[in-house]
Formats: C-alpha cells, sequence, structure tokens
C-alpha cells in the first residue's frame, strides 16, 4: 500500500484517533498536565526531582496513562523555535524556556496523541556554586596584581624611610585604589575538578533527557536552525542515540530558518545544506496530497528523507512566519500539513505512563551515567518527588563519551576559488596541533582520516594524538586533490577544501541532457 492510500485508510479505520484539537479555539487556558522539573542526575540523590501538576491536571493523567497513545517527542537546541513548532502543529500557545520534561495528555476519549517536551539543550552553565562570585584568571594575570601591589609596598616603605610625606601619601592612595579594585581570585588548578565535576552533572543530565524523549516516543521532531557545524555537531549527538535504539522510529528534522523572510534566501540554503550536504545523502521528495482540490499551486511540494535501510528521517524547511512573507506563504503551510499527514500514517500506539516509564528508564540506563546500577525498588515516589532511597552512589567519574567526539564536522559541496569544490569544515574542542588528513576511497564512499594533537583538560596542559575517519559517499563526484594551501582557521574551525571532478556516470547524464537540448 502506497503512502497516500495508507493515510487514507488509517483515516476510516481510526477515525479522530489523531486529532490536534486539543483544547477550544479562542481559549488562552493551557497547561502540560505533568512537568518533571530540577531534573539533574546529583538531584536524584538529594533533593530529588519535583512532579508538578494541578488537580485537574492529575486527574487527567490517571485516565489517560494507560490508554493506548501516539507519542510525539520535541529536541532542539535552546532557542531554536521547538515551542514555536508545537504551537503551528497543535495551535496551543507553548511558551518558551521550558525546564526538564513536560508532557501533555489527550484531554477526551477522541484524541490519542501525548506530547512530550523538554528544556532547550546545550545551554551555559550559568551557575556555579562557590565559583561563581569569583573571578577566574589566568596565572599570568595574578602574579601581575601581586607584583604591582610588592612594589608599591617596597616604596611606600621607602618613602616612610626617607620622610618623603608628599609621596607616602600618594603612594598610600595608590595603593587603596588598587586595593578597592581587587577581586578575590582562585586557582583554577584548585577549583578545577569542581568546575569539571557540575559540566559532567550537565551532559549527564542533558544526555539522559535526550534518551529518554528518543526512547519513548514513536515520532520525534528536531529542530535546528542554520545548518552550522555547532548544529550539525548536536545533530550527530541526537543520531547517535538514535541509532542505539532497536524499535524502528520515526524522525523529522525541521530546519526553522526563522531569520529568512525571502524565498531566494531559503533557496540558496537548501542548496548549500541540503541538496550538497554530502554528510546527509539525501532524496527529494514530492508531498503526498491526498486532497487533490485544496492543492495550492504557489507552496513549496518537496522534502528530503535520508538514503537509511533501517531509520526513517526525514527533513522539512520552513521560514520566517510573519504575515504575508514569501516564507510563510510559500515553505511553512505545507510543512504543517505534511507532519499532520505523515503522523496519520504511523498506527503503533501504546500506553504512556510518564511516572512509571521514568522509574523503569532510570533503571534502564543506570549503568551508563552512574557508578552502581540502580534498582526499580530503589526509587520512590513520594511527596510529589522522584528520588533514589540510597544515597551511597554517584556519577561516573568517566566523561560520557569520554572515548568519542574528538572533533565535530560537516561535509558538503560550495564554489570557491572558482571552481566546485568539497569543503569538510571541522571543529575539535579543545584546539589541535599538527593536523593532517589523508583520503582513501572504496567504490563511492570515501574515508578521510583526520588526525593531530589536542588538548584534553581546561588548563590545556594534558595532550593527547587522535585520529579519527570521515566517511561519506559521494556519488556524482571524485575527489581530485586536497588543497592543503586553501585550509583555514577562523576561531577555532577548520575549513579543508577538496578539487573535485565529475566522475563518468556523471559525464554521461550531462551529456545525454545536451544531445536532448540539441534534438529539442
Amino acid at each position: 500500500m502506497d503512502e497516500k492510500n495508507q493515510i487514507i485508510n488509517n483515516e476510516n479505520k481510526y477515525g479522530k484517533t489523531f486529532s490536534f484539537q486539543f483544547y477550544e479555539e479562542n481559549t488562552n487556558k493551557f497547561y502540560y498536565d505533568i512537568i518533571i522539573d530540577s531534573i539533574s542526575m546529583n538531584n536524584l540523590f538529594e533533593d530529588g526531582w519535583e512532579i508538578l501538576s494541578c488537580e485537574e491536571s492529575e486527574k487527567n493523567y490517571n485516565i489517560y496513562k494507560n490508554k493506548r497513545n501516539l507519542v510525539l517527542g520535541i529536541i532542539g537546541r535552546k532557542n531554536t523555535g521547538k515551542s514555536y513548532i508545537l504551537h503551528k502543529i497543535t495551535k496551543l500557545p507553548f511558551r518558551s524556556s521550558t525546564k526538564g520534561l513536560r508532557v501533555l495528555y489527550p484531554k477526551n476519549e477522541n484524541q490519542n496523541i501525548v506530547l512530550l517536551d523538554s528544556m532547550g539543550m546545550d545551554t551555559a552553565l550559568k551557575e556555579i556554586p562557590g565559583i561563581n562570585e569569583f573571578e577566574i584568571v589566568d596565572e599570568y594575570k595574578k602574579k601581575e596584581f601581586d607584583e604591582r601591589l610588592r612594589k608599591l609596598e617596597d616604596n611606600l616603605k621607602n618613602a616612610n624611610e626617607n620622610k618623603n610625606k608628599f609621596e607616602f601619601e600618594q603612594l598610600k592612595r595608590e595603593k587603596l585604589e588598587l586595593l578597592s579594585n581587587k577581586k578575590s581570585y582562585i586557582d583554577i588548578k584548585e577549583k578545577g575538578a569542581q568546575i569539571a565535576g557540575f559540566f559532567k552533572n550537565k551532559n549527564f543530565t542533558e544526555y539522559f533527557i535526550q534518551k529518554f524523549i528518543i526512547f519513548n516516543s514513536n515520532v520525534l521532531f528536531l529542530v535546528v536552525n542554520y545548518l552550522t557545524i555547532d548544529e550539525q555537531e548536536f545533530i550527530n549527538k541526537i543520531l547517535d542515540i538514535f541509532y542505539q535504539n532497536k524499535n524502528i522510529k520515526k524522525l523529522i528534522i525541521i530546519h526553522n530558518l526563522y531569520m529568512y523572510k525571502e524565498k531566494k534566501l531559503i533557496e540558496d540554503y537548501i542548496e548549500e545544506n541540503i541538496e550538497n550536504n554530502v554528510y546527509f545523502n539525501l532524496t527529494k521528495k514530492e508531498f503526498i496530497n491526498i486532497n487533490e482540490q485544496n492543492e495550492n499551486k504557489n507552496e513549496n511540494k518537496y522534502y528530503w528523507i535520508e538514503n537509511n535501510k533501517n531509520y526513517e528521517i526525514i527533513h522539512l524547511i520552513m521560514g520566517n512566519d510573519e504575515e504575508n512573507t514569501e516564507t510563510q506563504t510559500y515553505y511553512n503551510q505545507s510543512a504543517i500539513n505534511f507532519i499532520k499527514s505523515y503522523i496519520k500514517c504511523f498506527i503503533n500506539i501504546r500506553p504512556f505512563d510518564i511516572k512509571d516509564r521514568l522509574k523503569n528508564f532510570i533503571c534502564e540506563i543506570s549503568n551508563e551515567i552512574f557508578e552502581k546500577t540502580i534498582e526499580k525498588e530503589q526509587i520512590l515516589i513520594e511527596d510529589n518527588f522522584i528520588k533514589i532511597n540510597k544515597n551511597e552512589n554517584k556519577i561516573k567519574e568517566s566523561n560520557l563519551n569520554s572515548n568519542k567526539n574528538d572533533l565535530f564536522y560537516r561535509v558538503y559541496l560550495t564554489e570557491n576559488f572558482q571552481q566546485k569544490v568539497l569543503c569538510i569544515d571541522i571543529e575539535i574542542p579543545g584546539g589541535c596541533k599538527n593536523l593532517s588528513q589523508k583520503v582513501d576511497k572504496n567504490l563511492n564512499k570515501y574515508v578521510i582520516n583526520i588526525s593531530g594533537e589536542k588538548n584534553i583538560d581546561i588548563l590545556n596542559e594534558n595532550k593527547k594524538n587522535f585520529s579519527e575517519n570521515i566517511e561519506f559517499n559521494l556519488e556524482k563526484y571524485d575527489i581530485e586533490n586536497y588543497l592543503e594551501d586553501k585550509t583555514t582557521n577562523k576561531n577555532g574551525i577548520y575549513s579543508l577544501f577538496y578539487s573535485i571532478k565529475a566522475n563518468e556516470n556523471e559525464e554521461e547524464e550531462e551529456s545525454e541532457e545536451n544531445d536532448d537540448e540539441d534534438n529539442d
């Protein structure tokens, strides 16, 4: 059964099962049913995770937690527009800057959709107790301050001994001024372990939330903005978790280009970051339109799907949504309509009890995060808090995925140096020395080995040699040469360029196209 007939069949069979009408129109009343606040892996052993809900929400949760539901999860970095996307799909007034996990259950028997929302990921550490009130400075600045103070004190002593009252008073004022501007310095070496501990807790916490949403969603939305190397790094991180799930899932990556109001800007973005993105290996497909009478010819009709046999990963484009902008009329509504139709294809629904699933999931991945495995009997839910009964456990000493992520990258084709070239943007956390590369090819698959020496701690004192392979398919072109003299390093982002040429298959296709044009 093709996709169009499957959607129609599901609508006839399930009726209003996948209704997006969560509440009455023209009302501003809205709340999540369950909010899991103060999520931190360390908090599990201390105060616990607070469960927030009102009486009406708790009643709704108890009604629908054991009913079969389709769980829609959404993940994205901070300020990428997750709340906006949810609002466009459901018409609900979602708030931004959510914290922890938030769940919305259906409101009546005609609905079988549960929304699983989360805080924005990859946020900065805003608060480190006992550290933020100090200024962390390098050793040179601290020595400079101490040296100035020592010289002033020596000069004060000499002026006093020489009974030079004028000079003595002047130096005294300089010393007072210096001390009044003094900041409390801490030794970064002494506090380094404490700072690393807070970062480790943050990383483990975000990993838990990401994996929980991915493993408990039937359909997952991943919202990104302009495809920078940071966004590519985040996508890679989510995909690593997504591929761990043995159950086949559907992933929709939404490129939310809210900064673009003009159709031409988005077309340029699609060419560079979608169609010429070698890493994704995407195929362009046309939207399925069930009701052809309502077809709008002045809107985008395409999406992109990754060539992956085991998973279905779709890329959609959305632009600025201000009224009467080119992007609103051409891209946005067709994307939202596609999402709603796409969801109707999915019938593998099951009960979803957020509290019970959290308890089970903490146990399931506890060996990845904690020194000791946690049993379900140790996890208590009392007084609206989830906590671990025994507190002798702690977060692992080793960092999460410490053996991975020596570098982050994106691979794409671009016009540069008056020719079409392959570009690889690489970010190496901690910086790198002696960066080198080596190209190997097996059929259409290229493997480029990147190696060098990188820093592995915040003091830049410990270094290690690394070697990591970047693999991608390049179907229409062959790599000719590495343009070593064109390599750039801008703020820690290395750009490597390779000259390319069309392979034989591509040349034959171009020749056939030219022949057809001549015949016409």
